[in-house]
């Protein structure tokens, strides 16, 4: 299974869409370098899954490939929700080919899709879920979630949710502002707590997304002394160079946090603002 989030951060001259996950695959073994976040070219907006990987990963690549061919997808021409409609209609679609639905397990399959809308400038944040009694995927809003005078709503799918949970209202309490990267910190308590039968492990992947039809993923390190670095769950061979930010998982939300590359120009990190 999996733990996947969303969330948005909005405050200030902020507004952007996060998407993080763990990186294991279980199937009778642990494999702690799966990708589960997919930006989608062109539109770019980012999907990610949990449950069943064998249904999950092909419904994205289908989507992937019917975005890349349609010129009203891949040219931003089509409205977010519309194409939202036709990946809900892909994955109805694939479902119904399968020969044995019995053990398919539909179910524990599912899904998180967020975007911008570029002609409003609204975020569309959807989970999809198999609706037994529809005897279908359908969509649902992100949940609602309250802790330390903060209202937000955020995405999750797949395992630990009450230990997620519990732990992302503790973290928000304790540090007393509007939403920002405590989704993230509670993700990483969480993934640091399990062993090596849990369904939930490997490195985070972090992918954001924002109103400027743009998304951008962020390599991970433990630390500054680790000499590891990830890229959506994969460790990189060691003559790889990554130019995208790096996350220090150790300062999540503190400075020190984002690394960007050489070169970059220097930049101001808004903090999010207190809690009245």
């Amino acid at each position: 299974m999996t733990i996947s989030i969303s969330w948005r951060r909005r405050f200030g001259d902020v507004d952007e869409i996060l998407f993080a996950s763990d990186s294991r695959l279980s199937a009778g073994y642990r494999w702690d370098c799966a990708q589960k976040v997919f930006p989608i070219d062109g539109p770019n907006f980012a999907v990610s899954f949990s449950g069943n990987s064998d249904f999950a990963l092909p419904c994205i690549f289908h989507l992937q490939q019917a975005v890349k061919t349609y010129g009203r997808y891949s040219t931003g021409a089509a409205r977010i929700g519309e194409i939202l409609g036709d990946f809900l209609r892909i994955v109805n679609q694939l479902r119904e080919i399968v020969d044995d639905q019995s053990i398919a397990q539909f179910d524990k399959t599912n899904f998180l899709f967020s975007g911008y809308d570029h002609f409003t400038g609204e975020p569309v944040q959807k989970r999809i879920s198999f609706n037994k009694s529809l005897n279908k995927f359908w969509r649902y809003p992100f949940n609602g979630f309250r802790a330390g005078g903060v209202g937000f709503r955020i995405g999750f799918v797949g395992d630990l949710w009450e230990d997620y949970s519990s732990t992302l209202a503790e973290v928000v309490s304790e540090n007393g502002t509007e939403l920002d990267y405590q989704p993230l910190e509670a993700l990483w308590k969480v993934i640091s707590r399990q062993k090596r039968d849990s369904h939930v492990g490997g490195m985070p992947q972090i992918l954001k997304v924002y109103k400027s039809r743009n998304y951008l993923p962020y390599a991970v390190k433990r630390n500054e002394a680790s000499s590891d670095i990830y890229l959506y769950g994969r460790p990189l061979l060691p003559y790889q160079i990554s130019y995208y930010p790096m996350c220090h998982l150790d300062r999540i939300g503190m400075d020190g946090f984002v690394h960007y590359p050489i070169n970059s120009p220097k930049r101001e990190i808004s903090p999010p603002p207190k809690v009245s």
